[in-house]
């Protein structure tokens, strides 16, 4: 007898078509066949949909890739409230630079659901529906605009085939939708939302409840900003992140994210440089000779410390956490190279009499945070040495990404199979991988020592909502975390289901 084979059917690709100068907005989530909804979350959707005139659309997961092959009617083995909305029959192309692959047949059970799909769209951005939320940042040029691998997340129960892998997927299946907001020039801005047990989600400043209701204006837990390495602050970052302009040196403006969503908490992750004495380039003569003009490194010490100040908010704890970068000033000041710096010995030589009458003691100084109060760190702000816990929620906060398992290098991989939820930075590119959230950089993308070849380092910041949930904020060159044109009416929108 011939075995059986479930042929796969060519999806046409579909342009979305979508009308151009105007803002469109849409939230995108994975339904599984023969399955109930999460019935809070999804009423929180539609109140979503209808108190910004976006588009709620569903995309079929199934465990039986031959339903997905059938070349019939799917929508009655999905749940009759999303029918009407379930994209199957071909890919969407909302832009030239997004792709959704309605067809991509993630396993609801797959941890790794980006694993195949990376080049799907030929390294522009892609969006894959699965039960799990991850994101990464893809490879591209150097000068290229970064493009990133998504997935939905589901607003379906748990239904999975019994066996080990079935109750291990059980255990994290996660309920998300990705928000996809398409400004009038085209820019992208995905943001996923995660629901309470009530199924309300918060999306930056506003939670959408299950009885219809809009809480307008509402803080978010906290903002893991990506790494700032202050000496290379990129300006359209760091003005539209805190209102602060890097060549001005001081707050510019009011309308800034910091000041929009009013976290809690404020974590700053490689918040020194350390550029002027770098080990990457400290013997390097044709750059110490090119910034003999730029000051000491007490100066950018200095620099930092007034940056981080400026942060401070009176209800917002501000806690620099001790990276690697920081760590730069503890390894010069082991360095023989200080002591005949004409620029810097004598600070060299303050710092290390400082940390070398303390080492006979039972509390070593911490030399690092020792520079910054010395250079008039806010006493407000919570200096977090490297290594020390900081949790919040269920999420902990004290890992900056340098340091892995057992004295290794850090990785999102090794962080996602670890028992508990992480908030890191370090990597440079914006990483959602199980409980693991990385975020991007702050700073400018050319930093003289990497420069060419590929990147996939991306600006990017960490949001935890009140609701529990994380997304990632991917910001434009020009520092926009949101579409910001005017918002587009439903009636002018061609149905993607259609």
């Amino acid at each position: 007898m011939a075995a059986t084979t479930t042929r796969i059917i060519a999806r046409e690709t579909r342009d979305a078509e979508l009308p151009k100068g105007i803002v469109h907005r849409f939230a995108l989530t994975a339904v599984q066949d023969h399955t109930d909804l999460n019935v809070g979350f999804h009423k929180a959707l539609k109140t979503w949909e209808t108190s910004t005139g976006g588009e709620l659309y569903h995309f079929p997961i199934t465990d039986s890739p031959k339903l997905l092959e059938f070349d019939g009617d799917i929508r009655p083995y999905f749940h009759e409230d999303v029918r009407e909305t379930l994209i199957y029959k071909h890919r969407v192309r909302l832009v030239p630079d997004l792709l959704v692959l309605t067809d991509a047949g993630v396993n609801p059970a797959s941890s790794k659901p980006l694993q195949s799909f990376l080049t799907a769209n030929v390294g522009r951005s892609v969006i894959i529906p699965a039960v799990q939320i991850a994101l990464e940042s893809l490879p591209r040029m150097f000068t290229a605009d970064p493009a990133f691998a998504m997935t939905t997340g589901c607003c379906t129960v748990p239904n999975y085939k019994s066996g080990p892998a079935g109750k291990a997927a059980s255990l994290n299946h996660q309920y998300g939708a990705l928000i996809v907001e398409i400004d009038s020039d085209g820019a992208i801005f995905p943001r996923h939302v995660q629901p309470d047990e009530t199924g309300a989600f918060q999306d930056l400043d506003r939670v959408y409840l299950s009885n219809g209701e809009v809480r307008d204006k509402e803080r978010v837990w906290g903002i893991s900003w990506g790494d700032l390495q202050h000496a290379f602050a990129d300006e359209a970052i760091y003005t539209a992140s805190f209102g602060w302009s890097p060549k001005q040196r001081r707050k510019v403006t009011d309308d800034n994210i910091l000041d929009a969503l009013r976290p809690y908490y404020s974590f700053l992750e490689d918040t020194n440089e350390f550029r002027l004495r770098g080990h990457h380039n400290i013997k390097d003569p044709h750059f110490r000779t090119s910034v003999l003009q730029e000051g000491t490194v007490e100066d950018e010490i200095a620099a930092a410390v007034a940056f981080v100040n400026a942060l401070d908010r009176p209800l917002t704890e501000t806690i620099v956490k001790e990276s690697n970068h920081d760590l730069f000033l503890a390894r010069w000041l082991k360095s023989p190279e200080g002591r005949i710096d004409p620029e810097n010995a004598a600070y060299w030589h303050e710092l290390n009499g400082v940390l070398h009458r303390s080492l006979g003691g039972k509390h070593p100084i911490n030399i690092v945070e020792h520079a910054m109060r010395r250079a008039g760190l806010s006493d407000t702000v919570v200096y977090l040495p490297c290594g020390e816990s900081y949790v919040v929620g269920d999420v902990e906060n004290g890992l900056h990404g340098h340091q892995g398992l057992n004295g290794s290098n850090g990785t999102t991989t090794t962080f996602s199979k670890i028992g508990f939820k992480t908030n890191t930075g370090h990597g440079h590119a914006p990483t959602i991988s199980g409980g693991s959230y990385r975020s991007g950089a702050s700073c400018v993308r050319d930093r003289g020592f990497n420069v060419g070849g590929l990147t996939t380092e991306a600006p990017g910041h960490i949001v935890h909502y009140m609701t529990g949930g994380r997304a990632l904020l991917l910001l434009q060159p020009d520092g926009r975390h949101r579409a910001c044109g005017e918002l587009a009416c439903r009636s002018g929108n061609p149905r993607l289901a259609a």
